[in-house]
């Protein structure tokens, strides 16, 4: 984030910097059995590998006032260096038979920085479009994991204190006698220990349990309480 500043003017005055948070994704590939390389289009993902690998999300979160004189909350540029010379190393280790858990890598990348990186507050690592773990700085010993779940199921929108022509108006193509359906998604989040024994199938069937089967393809109205 970069506060705007005409030619000439005065640098910012620390007492009236406000305060700003600042997150950058970082998109990089990476596999066990092979090197990667520096690839120029960094929204697709850099590094990367030519053969099969994994592509990962990584977003650091750094907090802070502005600069007195660059008007920045922290160089975009630091931070891609930071995540891909630092945190990407990390990974591929992590790739290899027997290598570190994520929470793990998570840790070891806090316990790297020094007082000349950026200030890194918080790493969001998204392992996959449906699940990514969070860890913060000041909480290294717990990680917190989020899935996305997805179920689907219809209704009917309707009100028996209204006409049925009310209802229509009111409610239009989504008070159809027969209902109407959605796709519908639930994200979970669970704080685990980073050295503790969670398992996400665990949590599956937690949720299997609890939302999927219970609402899944079944009309809301009549079918659930």
């Amino acid at each position: 984030m970069t506060a705007s500043q005409p030619p000439g003017s005065r640098p910012l005055d620390p007492a009236d910097a406000p305060s700003c948070a600042l997150a950058r994704c970082i998109r990089f590939e990476v596999a066990h059995d092979q090197a990667a390389t520096a690839n120029p289009n960094t929204w697709s993902a850099s590094p990367i590998v030519e053969g099969l690998g994994a592509y990962f999300e990584v977003d650091l979160h750094v907090e802070g006032s502005l600069g007195t004189h660059t008007g920045m909350t922290a160089n975009i540029h630091d931070l891609d260096t930071l995540g891909r010379g630092r945190f990407v190393p990390l990974v591929a280790q992590a790739m290899r038979p027997g290598g570190p858990s994520p929470a793990q890598v998570m840790r070891t990348f806090f316990t790297s920085l020094d007082a000349d990186d950026p200030a890194v507050t918080r790493v969001v690592w998204h392992l996959n479009p449906r699940l990514h773990l969070t860890m913060r700085h000041d909480a290294m010993d717990e990680i917190l994991i989020a899935h996305r779940y997805q179920f689907a199921a219809s209704h009917r929108l309707h009100s028996p204190h209204l006409t049925e022509a009310e209802n229509l108006e009111l409610f239009g193509k989504c008070c159809w006698l027969n209902g109407h359906g959605h796709n519908y998604h639930v994200q979970v989040e669970v704080a685990a220990p980073v050295d503790g024994s969670f398992s996400r199938q665990w949590l599956d069937e937690l949720v299997d349990e609890h939302v999927v089967e219970r609402f899944d393809h079944k009309y809301l109205n009549l079918d659930c309480d």
